[in-house]
């Protein structure tokens, strides 16, 4: 939609069908707990446009995203993405908090400039966080990404327990030191 810069989805029980947004200036779907996306668009090439965030309880379906920054970011408990198109100069699958019943199927991921999963904490915190992880990815798709900097990277997520569960999988060649990369929960 022309002029729309984001949508954010703040009520419960939404849903949101076939919406297309370019250029946002900020995330482009910031999608609130117990809401649904589907059917939806976001072309943008400026960082800080996050394509598709989700909280608790929230599903996207159906979805293409082109992006400026992580083509997935999510946070919370019960969040499901399906049939997700993504192409990003950043992460493609960006599990940022403490997430709890948290699923991917059927991915399709086309540009991941820096990588394929970043589980990382990027905030202000200079000491590890705690942040249990609990992700279920079915069918992740990235054998059209052409130069990839690793498949999986964790930093400063501190000793809380990460489950994340893959299964058929496929990807194109990685450029990176290393394909998968975790490092010591300890460290400052």
């Amino acid at each position: 939609t022309a002029g729309v810069k984001f949508v954010q989805m703040a009520g419960e029980r939404g849903l949101f069908d076939g919406p297309v947004l370019l250029d946002a200036h900020s995330y482009n779907f910031n999608v609130g707990k117990n809401n649904t996306v589907r059917n939806g668009k976001a072309l943008s090439v400026m960082i800080t446009s996050d394509g598709l965030q989700l909280q608790n309880n929230s599903v996207a379906g159906r979805c293409f995203v082109y992006v400026g920054d992580n083509g997935t970011v999510f946070q919370g408990e019960n969040m499901s993405y399906k049939d997700i198109t993504i192409g990003t100069t950043c992460g493609a699958i960006f599990p940022q908090g403490h997430i709890t019943n948290a699923s991917m199927e059927n991915i399709y991921i086309f540009r991941a400039d820096e990588g394929i999963i970043n589980n990382y904490w990027n905030g202000h915190e200079t000491k590890p966080v705690e942040r249990k992880v609990s992700l279920n990815i079915t069918g992740l798709y990235a054998d059209d990404c052409v130069s990839v900097p690793w498949f999986f990277k964790g930093r400063n997520m501190g000793r809380a327990e990460k489950i994340i569960n893959i299964t058929n999988a496929t990807a194109g060649s990685t450029r990176g030191a290393d394909s998968f990369y975790a490092n010591s929960a300890n460290k400052t």
